[in-house]
């Protein structure tokens, strides 16, 4: 962060601590987010992001609901789940421990619904990390069409774009940080249904993983072959066979 930006590696923290504590539980759940936006409206006709990613967050919720099923028969059980209820009140900002303070996340879990939207929105996480990071390989990694910084020499006059970008030092750095935040990818999304041991979560895991690489995925990869043929731009970031598991980079 240093050699990259001109705010260094100071300015990053500070950067960092000032949008942690503007962050909102509510900010990591994608239809709330489009909505709050303005995102959600058929005036906008064409936005790859929404209309791919809908099939996704639906995949997922569906998920997180039918998990939670597999635990909790009545929200009385949710509330009786004393690690559940230490768990939220560490994380939220009005829970009594000094813990992650994580703004409008519940002190406690009372229904069930809340603990599928949690866990949809914390799986949600992972794919939108990829969604943000995997595009960054065509583009920043070119630096002339994403540079970090520019410089300013006053000792040469009418300097063209080319004077103004980075030297082969922080260029480096660049195309070294863009390939391993946009390049790295060791699983699938909910791949992992041979690793559990509990029947019922391992079964529900590998049902939803193959409706994700079957059903979802030749959904959108039909959707972007039309839109490569229509001449528009393709979004292969949001196909189901792209999409880790966690935070890759």
């Amino acid at each position: 962060m240093h050699q990259l930006f001109n705010i260094g590696h100071k300015g990053t923290r500070e950067l960092i601590n000032k949008y942690y504590n503007q962050q909102h539980y509510d900010d990591s759940d994608f239809k709330l987010l489009l909505k709050q936006r303005g995102l959600d409206t058929a005036k906008i006709a064409d936005y790859p992001f929404r209309d791919d990613g809908e099939l996704v967050w639906n995949k997922v919720r569906s998920f997180a609901e039918k998990f939670v099923e597999l635990y909790y028969k009545e929200d009385m059980d949710v509330e009786g789940d004393w690690e559940l209820k230490g768990f939220a009140n560490e994380m939220s900002a009005n829970g009594i421990k000094n813990g992650a303070k994580y703004k409008g996340f519940p002190n406690q879990f009372t229904q069930k619904s809340e603990v599928s939207t949690f866990l949809t929105r914390f799986i949600w996480l992972a794919v939108q990390h990829a969604v943000n990071s995997y595009p960054l390989v065509p583009y920043s990694g070119y630096l002339p069409i994403a540079p970090t910084k520019l410089y300013d020499d006053d000792a040469i006059q009418e300097a063209s774009y080319a004077h103004h970008l980075p030297n082969a030092l922080v260029t480096m750095y660049q195309s070294v940080l863009t390939f391993t935040l946009g390049s790295i990818r060791v699983n699938r999304l909910f791949d992992y249904s041979s690793k559990m041991t509990s029947t019922k979560a391992r079964c529900l895991v590998r049902d939803t993983y193959i409706e994700l690489q079957t059903c979802v995925q030749k959904a959108l990869a039909k959707k972007n072959q039309k839109r490569f043929e229509n001449k528009d731009l393709t979004y292969q970031f949001m196909e189901p066979k792209w999409l880790p598991n966690s935070v890759h980079s």
